[in-house]
């Protein structure tokens, strides 16, 4: 979305470090993208080696691109996979998500406004964290 690619133009200045909010409109555009090409975003993931494929290095490039990303290919693809592949939550991540599901039990935002928070997981891994943690 135009929202996400602002996001990473407006940290892109060489200096800054990346950042979880650059992470997160990365992993936006890298869905939309692969959407767009009909791949799921976990082919991105586990392809290894290099990137010879030259449907998937014109995707990649397109990330990169739309992103603002610095890096290399791999790295970026690294990056994507960290992501997608991380089931549970940090420690700072489970104390704002507690946090949150009280909101959410209060019906001050909805589950889909507590996932905005937490890049590349689902509702199934916040149940997975209430059962863990027993939460309602």
């Amino acid at each position: 979305s135009e929202d996400a690619k602002d996001a990473c133009r407006s940290s892109g200045d060489n200096k800054s470090r990346w950042k979880k909010e650059n992470d997160r409109a990365m992993y936006e555009i890298a869905i939309e993208q692969a959407a767009l090409a009909n791949v799921d975003i976990m082919e991105i993931a586990n392809s290894k080696g290099k990137i010879e494929n030259k449907p998937m290095r014109k995707l990649m490039n397109a990330i990169k691109k739309s992103s603002n990303w610095s890096g290399t290919l791999p790295e970026l693809r690294t990056r994507i996979k960290k992501i997608a592949t991380t089931k549970k939550f940090t420690v700072r991540e489970g104390r704002a998500l507690k946090s949150l599901l009280k909101q959410v039990k209060r019906k001050e935002i909805t589950m889909t406004e507590l996932l905005k928070n937490f890049i590349g997981k689902t509702i199934e891994h916040v149940n997975n964290f209430k059962n863990d943690h027993g939460l309602e």
